[in-house]
């Protein structure tokens, strides 16, 4: 009976795996693209901060 049953739940769960592990690297990459892009918004915010003004 418990062999009926996971040959059942067998294909559905392999999808549901195969899916995230597709999903898994683009969702890391747009996250790191986001950091990325934040911390040289904050470094140029610095860099801007750190000119002396024009009299």
């Amino acid at each position: 009976m418990i062999a009926g049953v996971y040959r059942l739940m067998d294909m559905p769960v392999t999808a549901l795996n195969v899916l995230g592990n597709a999903l898994a690297p683009l969702v890391v990459a747009k996250w790191e693209s986001r950091s990325q892009n934040r911390d040289e918004s904050v470094k140029g915010d610095a860099e801007t901060r750190a000119l002396p003004q024009e009299q």
